[in-house]
């Protein structure tokens, strides 16, 4: 019988069995795939439960396992119909917290962005588990640990950032397996060791960032040849100790930038240098470098940054650095050059920072060296420089600062000089100058530090002097400048009176270090100022004959105070009887204070406003008291001065702050309420208009630290903690001359609390921090900082208790002067790059109950036995000690034992050896005791099982600091975690013991005593070499959460207790044990009968391979399926073989003889025959891409259904263009029963007949196409079709919308062209079609959309070139084609037609060429984004024009220099 063909039914039904028949064969795979997202969804929440602090509570209120983890904050889908994660960004949120393992279950993971918050702990391995993964940025957080071993399977990844946190070990060889890699940033680290030559294999890599570790050896250089795309190379700050090898010049020739500064780098520059043709930037400063300037730096042609600084190079300035026509800063500073400036440096008109300072260079500078027009910043500072100065040094225009000091240079200072408008900085002191100072210098009108002194210079003070109003610093000493007295003594026109017009003469009064003994000094400085009351009250100088070396005029008025001020005044002052006591009173109270200028140390003198204010305070007493008459207007004058004083100094450092999350600054510092009134700001009764605690900590906050925090006089606690502030403390030195400011915090004479904690402070720790002798507490720790620490560090610091710098960068030697800090209780130096062996001296710190000396490079002195000094272990009050992760070695002594109280004691990673001291049993209250990875040999002490046996309280030893210690707890060991109860008893009632003996050579059996410990919480005696049974009272240890006797040789039966263990137990490399019950470990032998041997079962094969079919329900088994049922062939059939497969067999005909294969019945009827075609070719390479792509099965189904709708479009003109309504309402809503005015989403206009003006179905989750009849809606304005699913082509019949201005299609999945009809939509003015799959041109049309706004076409696969008629869009604002395949050069004129752009993203795309100047004359551009494109050539100075440029974005091109406009 014939059977009955097949018509396009027959094809649905096909399909709905199919279907049908997946459901039945893999019942549970719905479940499976609900699993698979779930796992997202799962590792996503452990991350959020790592959190331990969400400053916005973003995680809490918006990660809710009530909505889709694709709508959640910072996370990113795929438009797969069940979306897995593609992305996570979390950056900059301030969050707290570990990163858990299960973040490796984010299979699909492409971006991972937790950079700059705190997260600490280690980088879990199983990140190496997420094979798509492409950017990793986890830097600026606290991560510590080594770098996984498994970094090496990121077969995907590009980017990996992990700068910024506190990483160590070894970088390891297996990141050279990385090979996709292009950035690499492990800067700001502890990575130790030589750098793996693997990553010579990294053949992409283009920046590699290595800089501030403690690597070693430089052989990789040479490896690194073969990166041949490299561009960045910085090593600096890395105790390299060696020679720079000549390989150097092997290095890729693109290569743009080489650093290796402050890396104790020995012996010649090599020649071979000069090989790096490409190169703008090389820094070799700070190192130990020897001999000339190799000539082959001429050949650099296009540097612009030569950085040798700090090193003993000599000879003379090569001529050839002149050829260097792009150098744009030129520093050689601190070497021993010799020899005259080259003339040729006149030419380099590039040059903006120019610094030569400190050298041996002598002669006269050439007349062509003023031909600098364009220079910032000239330093020849230092040297043997002779003759006059030209008048045409006032060609120097642009100039900010010139230092001209210690050096030889005569005549008279050229008037020109005046002319330099632009100067903030300049120092002539230390020559032979002659003459007036010139009238023109009263034209530095930005002139803040002005040093003429040691010179000889002689006239008045310019009366234009008093035109500076930005002058600071004024050093006139020993200048030979007369009549700087009269210059004050012309104010002083009527006794007390005058105090006034004294201190309106005194603006730039300043603090230093001169004028001790009683010299004048013509410095306006406090001390010169106290030298000036004293000689305008007493009419006397310092240079009369009754002044010698038994007198001097500061003795003179003492002795004379406070009794016989009436002997030493001016007799004209008292000559009338008048008020004579409040004269006198007046007088003794304005000689106190002048005493008080002239104290012998500059930081013990009084600030100098805190003087001007005690002035008028005087003034005020003096007119009470005289003409009977209250002022408190005057009094309140005072009084309100003082306030100011604070309330100026908050509001400049509310002018420093950048960010504010919670805007707390902006809104309640306010200048109309009181400074007492603000948030973070307390006064005292005692002093009710002044600052005496500032507490802003944990409050997110961005900015730096200005100097005016100093003239918060009496603030007695600081607290700026857990913030991100960064700059520098300010100390009241400016860098570039050492000079003193007024202010900076060693000005805070009455500080007993400084908390900077947590921030990213750099620089080094000012020297006036160390002279506050008020200062009680010293928190610096978690920072950036560097330097040394003074040998004299607690000379001023005698009541110093607490001194915390952990986790810095201080280098340099434990200073023995610390034992000066009798008080101490806490120095806590850990993670810090100390060097040198312990100091002797901390034995006499006999109140020191804390010390972390950590994760430094700490040694032994002489290789002693005992290398920690003796009177060490007679701290009997010692809590918690750190001396872990050094290169301590020798032997423990008994004497261990008299650490009575001691709680934490961490020994491990070091070179500790001999046998471990029986009389560590004997501390009675040790929680924690860590001897991991030393020598240590011998038995475990039977006296290890003593450790709870005493009483677990122990007095009180702190109270002087339990404020201090309760916020930093977990400095200490649990003792410590509560602070001392109202009985002075520690509350121990979370203290466990936790042991580490672990990596070591400890040997025989382990002692059974420690089983009969009450409160073990670890125990690890790993990697060791341990005999015998594990004690059968092991299982008792019911506290037990850790327990690793792993890699030892232990034998005998796992005794059964230890069922009752925690999991996180070990025993594995130990190959004599066996087990009767734990499966993981050997049966033991002879306990069971035993079992029968039965035959393996083979299992089935997974895969499907070689097309036969597997009943495994995968994917592989669901194409050949499909095949099957279409074709109606068995892969056994015998016509398939060694030659052909049923997957041969369906691939080959592809894509055009599938009639050929199909089953003949499909194709028995001609209707809708190409219909039928084009289905069953989708369907075949559905199903070859099951068996060659292994398409994931959620979206095998998805196109599955998609191509019976595609089928159905074709064949029935009445099927529906939406396939998938997850919510029904257009099935329920739109109803032919109802006005379309009513149906959701739809919007009409008001007319007799409304039609409809506005269709927005937006994140609907709605599946399906866009029909051609859209374009019937001819009144429409606005289409909102955006963040659905819709496929296929964007329809041609849009163009047909006459007045449509708004058109959203973004986030769909839509593919194909962008139609050119819709380039005649006129009225448009808004065209977003971002996150497609469009592909094509962009169509030339585009240009008449005359109104046209915005243009998002981001994230697509659109070609080509742009078309310039889309530069001619003038009402343009947005354009955005980031993210595309866009490959064209931007011509000048890209900007001549579009006066209203905002914002330009042409990112990630294959843009060639120059950035033309022509960009400039976009006036109105905020954000510019150029970022992985392929510009080269210089970057345009016309950029600096873009005067409302918020974001620039020009990373990853091969660009040259930054014009000095920016």
């Amino acid at each position: 019988m014939k059977k009955k063909a097949c018509d396009p039914l027959s094809v649905i039904l096909g399909l709905a069995v199919i279907l049908l028949f997946w459901d039945h064969l893999f019942q549970n795979y719905g479940a499976a795939q609900s699993n698979i997202s779930s796992i997202d969804q799962n590792a996503l929440l452990a991350l959020k439960s790592s959190i331990t602090y969400d400053p916005n509570n973003i995680l809490a209120t918006n990660w809710s396992a009530t909505t889709s983890v694709c709508s959640w904050i910072g996370v990113s889908c795929n438009n797969a119909t069940r979306p897995r994660v593609t992305a996570l960004d979390l950056s900059s949120m301030g969050l707290e917290g570990s990163i858990p393992q299960d973040i490796g279950n984010l299979s699909f993971l492409v971006m991972l962005d937790l950079s700059n918050n705190r997260l600490a702990g280690e980088i879990p391995s199983g990140l190496g588990s997420l094979p798509n993964l492409e950017a990793l940025f986890l830097g600026k957080n606290r991560l510590s640990g080594t770098i996984p071993s498994d970094i090496g399977e990121f077969r995907s990844l590009e980017r990996l950032y992990l700068w910024g946190n506190e990483l160590h070990g070894n970088i390891p060889i297996s990141i050279g397996n990385a090979s996709r890699l292009t950035l690499l940033e492990f800067s700001h680290n502890r990575f130790s060791g030589p750098v793996p030559n693997s990553l010579g294999n990294l053949k992409q890599l283009r920046l590699l960032n290595l800089d501030t570790n403690y690597l070693t050896d430089v052989s990789f250089i040479s490896s690194l040849a073969n990166c041949k795309e490299l561009r960045i190379i910085h090593l600096s700050f890395n105790p390299f100790n060696t020679t720079l090898p000549a390989s150097i010049g092997n290095l890729s020739a693109v290569l743009e930038q080489f650093a290796m500064a402050g890396c104790k780098i020995k012996g010649n520059i090599p020649r071979e240098t000069g090989n790096l043709s490409s190169l703008t930037k090389l820094d070799l400063g700070d190192n130990e470098l020897t001999g000339p300037i190799p000539t082959s730096i001429g050949r650099l042609k296009k540097l612009q940054g030569l950085s040798l600084y700090n090193n003993s190079l000599e000879g003379s300035i090569p001529s050839e650095i002149c050829q260097l026509s792009y150098l744009f800063v030129l520093s050689l500073k601190y070497n021993k050059l010799a020899g005259s400036i080259p003339a040729c440096l006149g030419s380099m008109t590039s040059m903006r920072a120019l610094h030569l300072e400190a050298n041996n260079l002598a002669f006269r500078i050439p007349s062509s060296f003023w031909n600098l027009k364009d220079v910032l910043y000239v330093n020849l500072s230092s040297n043997s420089l002779s003759g006059e100065l030209p008048l045409s040094i006032g060609n120097l225009k642009v100039s900010v600062m010139l230092d001209l000091s210690s050096n030889y240079f005569s005549g008279v200072i050229p008037s020109t000089l005046g002319s330099l408008q632009n100067l903030k900085y300049l120092s002539l002191a230390y020559n032979t100058f002659q003459g007036p100072v010139p009238e023109s210098f009263g034209k530095f009108v930005s002139m803040e530090e002005l040093d003429l002194s040691s010179n000889n210079l002689s006239g008045a003070v310019p009366k234009s002097f008093e035109n500076l109003t930005s002058l600071k610093y004024l050093n006139w000493i020993h200048a030979g400048i007369s009549k700087v007295q009269e210059y004050f003594f012309s104010r002083v026109k009527e006794f007390c009176w005058a105090l006034t017009e004294i201190h309106s003469s005194t603006h730039h009064i300043n603090n230093a270090e001169y004028g001790l003994e009683g010299i004048v000094s013509t410095r306006g400085d406090v001390y010169s100022f106290g030298i000036l009351l004293m000689e305008t009250f007493t009419r006397s100088k310092p240079t009369d004959e009754m002044f010698g070396e038994g007198m001097s005029l500061k003795d003179y008025v003492q002795k004379a105070l406070p009794d016989s001020v009436a002997k030493i005044v001016d007799e004209h002052l008292l000559s009338e009887e008048k008020h004579l006591l409040s004269k006198i009173k007046c007088l003794s109270s304005i000689f106190t204070l002048a005493m008080d200028c002239v104290i012998e140390f500059p930081e013990q003198r009084t600030y100098i406003t805190e003087v001007l204010a005690t002035l008028k305070h005087i003034r005020t007493r003096y007119l009470a008291d005289t003409v009977r008459i209250l002022l408190p207007k005057d009094y309140a004058a005072v009084q309100s001065n003082i306030s100011s004083i604070d309330q100026n100094a908050l509001l400049s450092l509310k002018s420093h702050i950048t960010y504010d999350p919670n805007n707390f600054l902006a809104t309640n510092w306010s200048t109309t309420t009181s400074v007492c009134s603000w948030i973070g700001v307390y006064c005292t009764n005692a002093n009710p208009h002044r600052v005496t605690t500032l507490n802003l900590s944990s409050m997110g906050l961005e900015g730096s630290i200005p100097p005016d925090i100093g003239n918060l006089s009496f603030l007695v606690k600081l607290d700026l903690s857990n913030n991100r502030f960064t700059g520098e403390i300010p100390s009241g030195h400016h860098p570039a001359f050492h000079l003193q400011y007024l202010h900076g915090i060693g000005n805070l004479a009455n500080l007993k609390n400084l908390d900077l904690y947590d921030n990213l402070i750099s620089g080094s720790i000012p020297m006036p921090a160390f002279n506050m002798s008020s200062l009680m507490i010293m928190t610096l720790g978690r920072n950036r900082l560097n330097g040394s620490l003074p040998d004299d560090v607690c000379q001023n610091l005698p009541n110093l208790i607490w001194f915390y710098i952990n986790h810095n960068e201080i280098f340099g030697k434990i200073p023995n002067g610390v034992w000066k800090c009798k008080q101490l209780i806490l120095f806590a130096v850990e993670y810090n790059k100390l060097t040198g062996s312990i100091p002797t001296v901390l034995g006499n710190l006999t109140q020191l109950q804390g010390l972390q000396l950590g994760s430094n490079c700490l040694t032994d002195a002489n290789n002693l036995a005992f290398p920690i000094p003796s009177s060490f272990w007679n701290l009997k009050d010692f809590l918690q000690v750190n001396l872990s992760t050094n290169s301590l070695s020798g032997q423990l002594p008994l004497s261990v034992v008299n650490l009575k109280v001691i709680v934490g004691l961490h020994l491990s990673s070091n070179h500790f050896s001999g046998a471990i001291p029986s009389t560590l049993g004997s501390l009675p209250i040790l929680q924690y005791l860590s001897l991991a990875y030393n020598t240590f040999q011998g038995t475990v002490p039977e006296s290890f099982g003593n450790f709870d046996k005493f009483g677990r309280w122990i007095p009180a030893l702190v109270s002087k600091v339990q404020e201090y210690f309760s916020r930093r707890r977990e400095e200490f060991c649990c003792a410590l975690a509560e602070i001392y109860s109202s009985n002075n008893h520690i509350n121990t009632a979370c203290c466990f013991i936790h042991i580490d003996l672990s990596s070591n050579h400890i040997s025989g059996v382990i002692p059974s005593t420690i089983a009969s410990l009450q409160t073990p919480e670890s125990l690890s005696l790993a990697n060791n070499t341990f005999q015998g049974p594990i004690p059968e009272s092991f299982g008792n240890l019911v506290n037990m959460q850790v327990l690793d006797l792993s890699s030892n040789n232990l034998s005998g039966v796992i005794p059964k207790s230890f069922e009752k263990l925690s999991p996180q137990s070990y025993l594995n490399e130990n190959k004599g044990l066996c087990s009767r019950s734990l499966l993981q470990y050997p049966k033991c032998k002879n306990i069971f009968p035993e079992r029968t041997k039965t035959r393996p079962v083979k299992l089935i094969d997974r895969y499907g391979l070689q097309g036969i079919v597997s009943t495994r329900g995968d994917v592989y088994s669901f194409g050949i399926l499909l095949m099957e049922t279409f074709t109606r062939k068995k892969p056994t059939d015998e016509m398939f073989g060694e030659g052909m497969s049923l997957k041969d067999y369906v691939k080959g005909a592809l894509p055009d003889s599938i009639a050929k294969i199909v089953d003949e019945h499909l194709l028995s009827e001609e209707e809708h025959l190409l219909a039928k075609i084009k289905c069953f070719t989708s369907i075949f390479t559905l199903a070859t891409n099951c068996l060659e792509k292994r398409t994931d099965i959620t979206e095998v189904l998805a196109t599955l259904k998609h191509i019976r709708t595609r089928y159905l479009a074709d064949t029935d003109p009445g099927f529906p263009s939406i396939t998938y309504d997850p919510n029904n309402i257009l099935a329920t809503n739109w109803s032919a029963t109802t006005s379309v005015c009513s149906w959701i989403g739809v919007s009409t206009n008001n007319a007799t007949r409304p039609r409809v003006t506005a269709l927005d179905l937006s994140s609907m989750g709605l599946e399906g196409s866009i029909p051609q009849d859209i374009g019937n809606l001819s009144f429409l304005v606005m289409l909102d079709l955006s963040n659905n699913r819709l496929a296929g082509e964007i329809p041609s019949g849009l163009g047909s919308l006459p007045i449509l201005e708004a058109l959203f299609l973004g986030k769909n999945r839509l593919s194909g062209i962008i139609p050119p009809s819709i380039c005649n939509i006129s009225t448009l003015r808004e065209l977003r079609l971002r996150s497609n799959k469009l592909s094509g041109n962009i169509p030339e049309g585009i240009g008449n959309l005359a109104r046209l706004e915005i243009l998002d076409l981001f994230d697509n696969l659109i070609s080509g070139s742009i078309p310039v008629s889309a530069f001619n869009l003038s009402s343009l604002k947005i354009m955005l084609f980031s993210r595309n395949r866009l490959s064209v050069s931007l011509s000048d004129d890209t900007c001549q037609n579009l006066p209203r752009l905002e914002w330009l993203d042409l990112g990630s795309n294959q843009i060639v060429g120059k950035i033309p100047p022509g960009l400039g004359k976009c006036k109105q551009l905020k954000r510019l984004n150029l970022q992985y494109n392929k510009l080269s050539g210089r970057i345009p100075a016309a950029l600096a024009n873009l005067t409302q440029l918020e974001e620039l974005k020009l990373a990853t091109n091969s660009l040259t220099g930054v014009p000095y406009e920016f």
